[in-house]
């Protein structure tokens, strides 16, 4: 018997967007430099190629990891630091908001699994905080439906290793 469910965020409970990683991460440097767009640029580089690497540790280990490392793993890459700022990772969500958007079936779908008394989880494999996931969820009215949230930012190891569950 059945008696719980969890759920992906990414292209499950929400569709996939195609995103350019540069260019969000052009956000957040654009914030650091302003009115130096050569230096953003390079910035925002290593930014992408830093994520892309803590992403081969996903896909290769279940290494899970959070963005301040990002940033610090693109100050080793750039050669130079690359400041973990509030005011630029606001600009990097803005970003990113466009694909964050709940499927509209999720909600009528979430709400029939609760009445037939599962409980549900949604585990999802992100570097993002696990606010920034919850405030969109609840932006669109399914927060309060699951009994659990986990995000991969939290812990130690991403789906599907053992631990993530």
């Amino acid at each position: 018997m059945i008696e719980a469910v969890i759920f992906d965020w990414g292209g499950t409970l929400t569709p996939w967007v195609t995103m350019d990683h540069l260019v969000g991460w052009r956000a957040y440097t654009d914030v650091l430099h302003p009115g130096d767009p050569a230096r953003a640029e390079a910035a925002a580089a290593a930014l992408r190629a830093a994520e892309e690497a803590r992403w081969v540790r996903v896909r290769d280990g279940q290494h899970a990891f959070t963005l301040e490392q990002v940033v610090a793993d693109a100050t080793s890459v750039l050669g130079a630091e690359v400041p973990y700022r509030a005011d630029a990772l606001a600009a990097f969500r803005d970003f990113w908001t466009a694909a964050t958007h709940t499927h509209p079936e999720v909600g009528p779908t979430l709400t029939q699994l609760r009445e037939r008394g599962l409980r549900l989880g949604v585990l999802s494999s992100t570097g993002w905080p696990g606010d920034w996931h919850e405030d969109f969820l609840r932006r669109d009215g399914v927060l309060e439906l699951f009994d659990a949230c986990v995000w991969s930012s939290d812990l130690s190891w991403t789906k599907p290793h053992p631990e993530a569950f």
